[in-house]
């Protein structure tokens, strides 16, 4: 595994909370100190033609200035020993203290490590892949600030110093970006809750166009995550999530924040068919948005093993891995059906 880490020298641990500490907008709103919240919405708006390298620049100097504000006794490992594996694998940390600054900083470091990456190796992806991604995490920030979307300059140019191509480290920084966009569909999801229980129509939307743009991100991320040739996945990736490395068990999705959004997804039933009774086609393009997320991760299945099993089920071989996230997708789009039980 020191191969591995000399690989990932490039890429910073990320920390994150626990999913189920993630802040509501309130808690945002009264966390995050007003001028902090303007300098954070400038970003890129600073150059007549945005780059990815010159955002990058931007959200590194204002990284330096944000407050760590984590307990003293925070970093910690996740109860479940495969949550502790899939975090320590790709290199994130769960941490407590001061939640808005944390959930932002998140945010901020995500975005970074996004802009970095396109920096520093090969992409081909069409950039309005890239777009995708990047558009989800503004958005995110934005809301996140009790602002609203499209507040701060989008990429204009994308551009590429690096030629090698570095797959361990897409494999990990996809992965990092993958969880962020999925901590904040969990900041969406609750903050829909909260507005269909209010009756609130215009947040509501708001909010729902939120989770369809951080959904759209979450398609993009795993396409982007998967953009290194086939080979390189068979020779370097899936024998680095083995045994001795690591547990039989481990498995690259079912993490603690995916685990989160799916239970979070169920008890927003209720919710959702508030959505349906007052604007159809949104929960429709919300519906569609998470069938979306689950077709670009087969396809990227499908391309690295096709029929083959994933990690988690080698070892019964029961199904492939494209027919398992099939039934996962079956599973949660019934919480789009009308009268349908919770998914």
């Amino acid at each position: 595994m020191l191969l591995r880490e000399r690989m990932l020298s490039n890429v910073p641990l990320l920390e994150v909370l626990q999913p189920s500490d993630i802040p509501t907008l309130e808690t945002l709103t009264l966390g995050i100190a007003p001028d902090f919240r303007q300098r954070c919405l400038a970003i890129g708006n600073n150059e007549a033609i945005a780059s990815n390298q010159g955002v990058a620049a931007e959200i590194c100097h204002l990284l330096s200035a944000l407050p760590l504000r984590n307990d003293p006794e925070s970093h910690m490992l996740a109860a479940n020993p495969d949550d502790a594996a899939h975090d320590g694998y790709f290199r994130m940390r769960r941490i407590k203290g001061d939640a808005p600054w944390i959930f932002l900083r998140t945010i901020l470091r995500t975005r970074w490590s996004l802009l970095r990456e396109v920096d520093e190796a090969p992409v081909s992806r069409l950039p309005s892949r890239l777009d995708a991604i990047d558009r989800a995490l503004s958005d995110l920030m934005c809301c996140a600030l009790g602002a609203p979307p499209g507040r701060e300059a989008r990429i204009i140019r994308w551009k590429t110093r690096g030629r090698e191509r570095l797959p361990m480290q897409r494999w990990v920084r996809g992965h990092q970006i993958f969880v962020a966009l999925t901590q904040g569909l969990i900041f969406s999801f609750q903050e829909i809750a909260v507005r269909a229980g209010r009756e609130d129509d215009l947040e509501l939307g708001g909010f729902v166009d939120l989770a369809i743009t951080l959904l759209g991100g979450c398609a993009a991320a795993l396409e982007f995550t998967g953009d290194f040739p086939p080979q390189d996945y068979t020779d370097i990736i899936r024998p680095s999530m083995r045994p001795p490395f690591v547990s039989e068990t481990f498995s690259g999705l079912l993490s603690i924040d995916h685990r989160h959004f799916v239970k979070t997804l169920r008890e927003l039933k209720p919710a959702l068919d508030f959505v349906r009774n007052r604007d159809t086609p949104r929960h429709d393009r919300l519906g569609q948005a998470v069938s979306a997320v689950y077709e670009s991760h087969k396809f990227v299945c499908e391309r690295f093993v096709g029929n083959l099993p994933s990690l988690r089920l080698e070892a019964s071989c029961t199904k492939s891995g494209v027919e398992q996230l099939e039934h996962f997708r079956t599973l949660r789009m019934k919480a789009f059906e009308a009268g349908c039980p919770k998914a």
